[in-house]
């Protein structure tokens, strides 16, 4: 089980570097990148729904 954990933080990295290397060459931050997936994926949302 300890060896499962440790993969799945070490791909859990991996993946967060890499997203985060391709949304720095957009100039839009994580966050907004985020915001733009969440509302595609749901349609218009009000601001609390999108918050939470």
């Amino acid at each position: 089980m300890h060896t499962l954990n440790n993969l799945i933080i070490e791909f859990y990295d991996k993946l967060s570097s890499w997203e985060q290397s391709v949304v720095k060459e957009t100039g839009y931050s994580l966050a907004q990148v985020h915001t733009v997936e969440v509302l595609g994926s749901h349609g218009s949302m009000r601001m609390k729904e999108l918050a939470d």
